[in-house]
């Protein structure tokens, strides 16, 4: 018997073939992606569009060198997971053994992906499916698929798709019919399966968009159809409250305590009181089981997605005891970098800001967050995310004013310039020490004077250097460069020499659209040339009034970057047969009519006008004597 099938040339173009089918299996070429079309008419589910996501997100799991099933990738909430059948993945101990293979078809090369179970294990053995973090590093080289978001089930008679690694050949997709729904599983007409299929995703197109229904468990209904467990079933146990319990916790074996944990991280919980309930679960399991740094870790994690809900989950968290908990376990677990990791995620998350009147950070601040933070920035001096995510903690903490000094009598200039130092490869290691830097130095003269002896601006434009083309680095280097000059002659002076104003010069013109790094460029000229005379010179030598006009030309309609564009321009006014030269005072102009709304545009404009054309009169110093280039 002859059945039509597709097979995915190498050109990415479906073609046409007959392939012989024996007992129910299709033979495949001998290269490509198999397609099997039933007798009886069932057309592909899935559009050409969409192939390629199928593609790539489903792999190949394999438990200690034994091929056993198929996982895909899924986004649930705000996680990315692999999502698997129970049958492939039953426990930690054969998700610790296990791993994936992506795009494992001939012609293509192969990935493999170690799972991550410490980070995220969920399984259930009643429904049949289990959910597991991988490489966080991996994921992002791979686009997620959907649950399908509707609770309504699929309907009956319309077709999917099954996308799946038999035993028996490579990859395939099938189309299918869906038969029914029974005990929250899907039942569809009968295909070649086998256990290589089971943890496959079943899917259909909906709205233009591609969602999966439903995930091939083990079994087959009493009628012959297959069963799969529809996505609806999956998502409504994940959104269960974690069964923790005020003082259950200790009596919870490890495993089925790791297991809520990671519901809790999974789930979607929307009432408040419903969040601060869990939130001090975790914290009565963090206390109970303090010597195990796995349990410390999934508590902490767990902890940075309640606090990255709301200022007053925050609040409520910091009340709770939070704070206590997660330095308790840094103190527990000094040399563990996974759990000074998660504590630090844990603290950065509860420092965001707040629109609360009562501010998160002062108490953490006081309840001694900060010493543990540096110590694990000393202990983990090589681990760059450690060094990363602790930055961004102290970023956050220092944002407020009155934790600068205590954040700097605990070394933490000095700790984010080392850390910057060591790691200058790294963007978000240099994005966020020169935050920590930008808010750790703004209006402090102390930590100014700490930053320019730790070298910060030697850090500061090293890391710019490095990651001309990542604007989140240019914007937050632009920022640190105007903490640390602003009035600080010395500073001013280093930054000079250090190359900094054509730092901040590359990074506007290498980012002309952003209007982040713009704005704090400008920013920083203004800074740089403030009660330092020389300073025009070099700003001027580099370029940077250009760069400040070309800012204004392309940014018009946004009153922050004509605000402190013509707040450059102002302190720039020596050099104003320049300005004048290159169009300045119409640029000025045209801000002030565009933004006449705007007091700080209007103040800003006219208060530039008026110098520059305050100097336009006076000895014209840069046009009798041209300029000589300044020695390097």
């Amino acid at each position: 018997m002859l059945t039509e099938t597709l097979f995915l040339q190498d050109s990415g173009i479906f073609a046409r073939s007959f392939v012989g089918e024996r007992n129910g299996h299709v033979t495949a070429p001998e290269h490509g992606l198999i397609s099997h079309v039933q007798p009886g008419g069932v057309a592909s589910a899935i559009s050409g569009r969409h192939s390629d996501a199928c593609r790539a997100a489903v792999a190949k799991v394999v438990s200690r060198d034994s091929e056993c099933g198929t996982g895909f990738w899924v986004k649930v909430h705000s996680e990315v997971v692999l999502a698997t059948s129970h049958c492939v993945l039953p426990d930690l101990a054969t998700a610790k053994g296990a791993h994936v293979i992506f795009d494992d078809e001939p012609h293509l090369t192969s990935v493999h992906v170690h799972l991550r179970p410490d980070l995220i294990f969920c399984t259930d053995a009643t429904l049949g499916f289990t959910l597991v973090a991988c490489d966080p590093q991996i994921i992002h080289n791979y686009d997620a698929l959907q649950f399908a978001a509707s609770e309504e089930p699929p309907r009956i008679g319309s077709t999917a798709e099954i996308w799946h690694h038999p035993r028996a050949g490579g990859k395939r997709r099938v189309a299918v019919v869906v038969l029914g729904i029974q005990d929250g599983c899907l039942l569809h007409s009968p295909v070649g399966v086998d256990e290589g299929s089971w943890g496959a995703p079943i899917l259909q197109e909906a709205g233009g968009k591609l969602h999966v229904i439903a995930l091939h468990v083990h079994g087959r209904a009493e009628s012959g159809a297959d069963r799969a467990l529809l996505t609806s079933s999956i998502m409504a146990k994940i959104n269960q409250r974690s069964k923790t319990r005020v003082g259950t916790s200790k009596a919870m074996p490890a495993e089925a305590l790791k297991q809520a944990m990671a519901l809790l991280r999974l789930q979607d919980v929307y009432g408040h009181d419903d969040k601060i309930r869990s939130a001090r679960e975790v914290i009565d399991a963090m206390s109970d089981h303090l010597d195990s740094a796995h349990m410390q870790v999934d508590c902490c994690i767990a902890l940075a997605e309640l606090a990255a809900a709301s200022s007053h989950h925050r609040i409520d968290l910091v009340r709770s005891g939070a704070t206590a908990a997660i330095s308790d376990a840094m103190d527990a677990h000094r040399s563990d970098s996974n759990v000074q990791e998660a504590a630090c995620r844990a603290l950065r998350n509860m420092a965001l800001a707040s629109n609360a009147r009562e501010d998160s950070r002062a108490a953490i601040v006081r309840a001694g967050a900060t010493q543990r933070v540096a110590a694990a920035m000393v202990a983990h001096r090589a681990d760059v995310v450690v060094q990363a995510t602790a930055c961004g903690t102290l970023c956050h903490l220092s944002a407020l004013r009155d934790n600068q000094g205590s954040i700097a009598r605990a070394g933490g200039v000095e700790l984010v310039v080392a850390a910057m130092m060591a790691h200058v490869m790294d963007p978000v290691v240099q994005e966020q020490g020169c935050w920590a830097l930008a808010n750790l130095c703004r209006s402090h003269r102390e930590n100014q004077d700490a930053a320019g002896l730790a070298s910060a601006v030697e850090a500061i434009v090293a890391g710019m250097a490095a990651h001309l083309g990542n604007s989140g680095s240019q914007a937050a280097g632009c920022n640190a460069l105007r903490s640390l000059a602003d009035s600080h002659n010395a500073n001013q002076e280093t930054i000079l020499r250090a190359k900094g104003a054509e730092s901040i010069v590359a990074a506007m013109q290498n980012h002309l659209p952003e209007e982040a790094v713009q704005e704090a460029g400008c920013w920083a000229l203004r800074d740089l040339a403030r009660s330092n005379k020389g300073s025009t010179t070099m700003i001027l030598w580099a370029d940077g009034v250009q760069a400040v006009l070309a800012a204004m030309a392309a940014h018009v309609a946004s009153a922050r970057v004509q605000e402190s564009s013509c707040r450059a321009l102002r302190n720039l006014s020596e050099a104003s047969q320049h300005i004048h030269q290159f169009g300045g005072l119409d640029m000025i102009r045209i801000a002030l009519s565009t933004h006449a709304g705007s007091v700080q545009v209007q103040d800003a404009g006219r208060g530039a006008i008026r110098r520059i054309e305050q100097h336009l009169h006076e000895q014209r110093v840069f046009a009798e004597h041209p300029i000589a280039r300044p020695p390097i």
